[in-house]
This record gives structure tokens, C-alpha cells and sequence, in this order.
């Protein structure tokens, strides 16, 4: 006969594998122990298959003959709860009086609750005493299903106050403060820390606290403004500096109390802002004052005042000028007292620097100012120019001719022709002759004679002769020029052709004359036949 098989199940529930699948009779079929074999589709071996999840499960039922009989039976999955949930706001912002209440629906009875930490982990299904925020709640049923729930407990806005700011005034003022209030149920009164009501409050220097409360009497936090006087004004100038005269300097001045955004500085009654520059007239000894005014148009004005002194200078002096013949070149000196730094101006184009002795430039003819810039040890400058301190004159030029420019010793005699360029006035003529040695002295004119004569020895030679003038500069300016004059030998002799010695008296003698110098004669008389 065939297997028939009958089975039957129980639910598992949300998922999970608490499900029983069995069979509950099997006939038919043919087995000597009177069993069967079994086999799940879940692999299970016996009549049982549990702890299953939800689903369709198949059991193949087997006699000794390998004859088969199949049913299959549902295991029905069953949900878990939900969690419906609910709440109750705080009363006022901040406050912690709110409620949040998780109910169940669906699963299997009893249940268990759990609240998450936020809510201090309560277990009870209405969570209380919560502050503004999201909680998260679990509710478990009997079977451990668990359905979770979040919900938010609201709140009404803060409750927020702001006041004027905090105000600095004058003596003896008043002023007006006030507070505003916003957010929650409006409908706001005022407490101030004074006996005053409103929002608004004319006081003098203080500080002032006020709260709001709203329509529900919600409050909100304390806040305060401060109100302080201003201190008087207080101005200092400074400094009190030396200077040098014709120097500008940075006047400086430093205010207190008042409005400082407000601040007017005004230096005597003219010169506007805190630190100007300014050129004071006046040289040492005397001292000019500036006073400096500082008002806000609040305070009082206060006023101080600033002495500037100005530096002793000493006068610039130097020394080294030059009258001289060109080119000159004087050596300048510095003798200014507490000299630092100093810069020369030469005249010509040139700059030096140096203040003890500097070599000046080598000066062609001119007149020359010479400009001098001292430095002192204070820093303070002097330009000081020293009109035609160098004058370089021109020299004269000599130069001169003679007659003959050719001559022997028969004629010695030579005249002199001055052809000098005096650059002004020739005043001196200074003539020396020399010998043929052309080291010995052997004549000289010193009178001022601008063509003398002068006759050399009866000698051949070449003489030297020296021009030396002088113009009328104070100092003379002089220019010496030399020319050689030459004298040649002229050689003559004269002797008779004859002469008769016979003591007459008369061409008893023969004389031989001569024009030159005969340092030796061979001279031989024939008899006449």
C-alpha cells in the first residue's frame, strides 16, 4: 500500500528559528520494525524539524521497500511588536519635566521596556523627568521580539533677553538703558535689580541687572549692562628735545580719560594731530614753546607744554688760503671745534672730505670760493663759503734775443732784446751770464735793465745766459728762459813778406799779429838769396 503521510506545526516568531515542523503519522508502505526514515528539506533526519524560522518545510517518509511518501507544512512566522510612541513637552526651555510613553502593538504579552541612556535608561513604558531632545525606547514581547521606537520631546524657544550695550558717559551724565526680551509665549515683564519696572531704565554710572519672564512665566537668564564714567582728560607732550636751528622735529603727545575716539589735538590753537613735525624758528640760546591742547567734546580740554632747546653752534673757520702762482695747490685745514664730519667744495668741481688737513686740487688760473660743510657731534650741518680763498695768477712767460747771433772772438760785445710776456706787469729782470763751462758765473745784471749788453771773454765757446722775470702778483709769479750764445774763433795771422836787419833803425825787426788766440806758432825765416 501507499505512504500517507499527515504532519503539523507550530509558529516561529519575527525571524527567529523557535518554529517546530513535525509529522505526526505516517501509514502504508511496508517496514519489518514498523519505522520509517525521514528526511527534511532542512536536512533534519527524524519526524522532528525545530527550531526553525518561518517558511515551507518537505519531509520525504521511507519504507524498507525505498517506497516514499512526501508532505510539506508551513511554519508560520509570526511578527514582533511595534512601538507606538508618544510625548509631553517641557514646561520651559531647559527644563527637565518632559515625558515620552512607548505603546506596543502586535507581539505577545507581557512586555518589557527599555529607554536608552539619554533618558537615564528607565525601564518603565513612560520615561519622565526628560530635558528637550530625541530618546530611542525598546519594547520586547514574550517570545524577545523587540520593536523599537525613537520620539523627540519639544520645547518652547529660550526665553532671551539683550540689553543696551555697556556705555562709558561723562561725569555727572545720565543715560538710558534698556533690555529686550524674546522667544517664548510673548507677554514679557521686566526685573531690574533696582526698584524700577519696564524695559526701559534712565540711570547714571552703575551696573544693572534685569531678567524677563514670559506669558507662561517662563524666565530667561540674567544679564547685565555697565555703565562707567569717563576719567577727566590728561595730556602729556614730550619730549623736551634739543635741536639744531633751522632742524624740524616730531612733537609727540599722549591723552588719557575722555572719549578716546573723540580726541582733539591741536598744538597752539593751530597745528592739528597727536604727533606732528615742525620747524621752530630761534637758535641757540633761545627756546621755542609749543603748547598742546587735547579736548573730546565731553571733558574739560587739558593742556601741557613742550620746550625746544636748540644746540650751541660753533662758528666754521678754516685755514690754508693761497695767493700763489699757477697751478696752485694749497693744503686746506679744518679748525672748526667738534668737527664730526666735513665736506669740501674746492671751487673747481672737486670734493673732499676730511676735517684736519686735506690736500687741495691742483688749481689752474682763477679765483676760487671755497665751501665748507661741518657736521658736528649733535648731527646739526653748517655750509659755510669762503669767497676767492685761492688765487692761482698766471706766471709770466720769459724769452729774449741777442745781437749778433753770430760772432767770434774778435767781437765779444753782445746785445740783449727782452721779447717777455709779462701777464701783467713785468717789475723784475734778473740777467746771469755763464761761462764756457756753462757752470761758472762770470757776469750778471740784476737792475731791472731789460736789454742789457754784456762782452764775453775772447774765447771760442758756447755761454749760457739766463733770463729771470718776475711779474708785479703779490707773490711775484717768475719764468726763467736760457739761450746759449756761441763765439767762434777767426783765424787770422799778418806777417811781413820781409825785413832788413842791418841797425838802421829802420824794418830792422819782423812782428807777426794775430786776431786769435796762438797757443803755439812754428814760424821759419828764409834768407833771400
Amino acid at each position: 500500500p501507499a505512504i500517507v503521510v499527515s504532519a503539523t506545526s507550530v509558529p516561529a516568531h519575527c525571524g527567529q528559528d523557535d518554529g517546530i515542523a513535525w509529522v505526526d503519522n505516517v501509514s502504508g508502505g511496508t517496514t519489518s520494525s514498523g519505522s520509517y526514515s525521514y528526511i527534511w528539506s532542512n536536512l533534519d533526519a527524524d519526524s522532528l524539524a525545530q527550531d526553525v524560522v518561518g517558511g515551507i518545510y518537505c519531509v520525504t517518509v521511507t519504507d524498507d521497500n525505498m517506497c516514499e511518501g512526501i508532505i510539506c507544512v508551513n511554519v508560520v512566522d509570526l511578527p514582533g511588536p511595534t512601538a507606538n510612541m508618544s510625548s509631553s513637552a517641557v514646561s520651559c526651555n531647559g527644563w527637565a519635566d518632559g515625558q515620552a510613553t512607548i505603546t506596543p502593538v502586535g507581539g505577545t504579552s507581557p512586555y518589557t521596556y527599555q529607554w536608552d541612556a539619554s533618558a537615564g535608561s528607565q525601564t518603565t513604558q513612560t520615561a519622565t523627568g526628560l530635558t528637550a531632545g530625541t530618546y530611542s525606547a525598546t519594547v520586547t514581547d514574550d517570545a524577545g521580539c523587540e520593536g523599537p521606537g525613537t520620539i523627540v520631546v519639544t520645547s518652547p524657544t529660550a526665553v532671551t533677553i539683550t540689553t543696551s550695550p555697556n556705555l562709558t558717559i561723562c561725569d555727572q551724565q545720565t543715560t538710558l538703558i534698556s533690555a529686550t526680551a524674546g522667544g517664548g509665549t510673548p507677554g514679557y515683564t521686566y526685573t531690574w535689580d533696582i526698584p524700577a519696572s519696564g524695559a526701559n531704565q534712565m540711570v547714571g554710572p552703575g551696573i544693572y541687572t534685569v531678567y524677563a519672564e514670559d506669558a507662561n512665566n517662563c524666565p530667561s537668564p540674567a544679564v547685565s549692562v555697565t555703565i562707567t564714567t569717563l576719567p577727566p582728560l590728561d595730556v602729556t607732550g614730550y619730549p623736551d628735545p634739543t635741536i639744531c636751528a633751522g632742524d624740524s622735529t616730531q612733537l609727540t603727545s599722549l591723552g588719557t580719560g575722555g572719549v578716546v575716539s573723540d580726541y582733539v589735538f591741536t598744538w597752539n590753537g593751530s597745528i592739528n594731530g597727536q604727533s606732528p613735525w615742525v620747524l621752530p624758528s630761534g637758535s641757540y640760546p633761545s627756546t621755542a614753546q609749543y603748547i598742546i591742547e587735547l579736548t573730546d567734546g565731553c571733558s574739560p580740554p587739558d593742556q601741557d607744554t613742550v620746550t625746544i632747546s636748540f644746540y650751541e653752534l660753533e662758528p666754521v673757520t678754516i685755514q690754508g688760503g693761497t695767493i700763489g702762482c699757477a697751478p696752485v695747490t694749497p693744503v686746506f685745514t679744518n679748525t672748526t671745534i667738534n668737527a664730526w664730519t666735513c665736506i669740501w667744495d674746492f671751487g673747481n668741481g672737486d670734493i673732499g672730505t676730511g676735517c684736519g688737513s686735506v690736500t687741495g686740487p691742483s688749481y689752474e688760473v682763477g679765483t676760487y670760493d671755497i665751501t665748507l660743510t661741518v657736521i658736528d657731534n649733535n648731527g646739526c650741518d653748517q655750509t659755510v663759503i669762503f669767497p676767492g680763498f685761492v688765487v692761482s695768477n698766471p706766471s709770466p712767460i720769459a724769452e729774449f734775443t741777442y745781437d749778433p747771433e753770430e760772432t767770434t772772438v774778435f767781437n765779444t760785445n753782445v746785445n740783449f732784446w727782452d721779447n717777455s710776456i709779462g701777464n701783467g706787469s713785468i717789475v723784475s729782470y734778473q740777467w746771469d751770464f755763464y761761462g764756457n763751462d756753462q757752470m761758472t758765473l762770470i757776469g750778471e745784471n740784476n737792475q731791472n735793465i731789460p736789454n742789457p749788453s754784456f762782452t764775453f771773454p775772447q774765447d771760442t765757446g758756447v755761454y749760457p745766459v739766463d733770463l729771470i722775470i718776475a711779474n708785479d702778483f703779490m707773490p711775484p709769479c717768475y719764468d726763467t728762459v736760457t739761450h746759449y750764445v756761441i763765439i767762434d774763433g777767426e783765424f787770422a795771422i799778418y806777417a811781413p813778406n820781409a825785413f832788413t836787419p842791418n841797425g838802421d833803425g829802420l824794418n830792422d825787426y819782423e812782428e807777426v799779429n794775430r786776431r786769435v788766440l796762438i797757443k803755439s806758432l812754428n814760424f821759419q825765416q828764409m834768407n833771400q838769396l
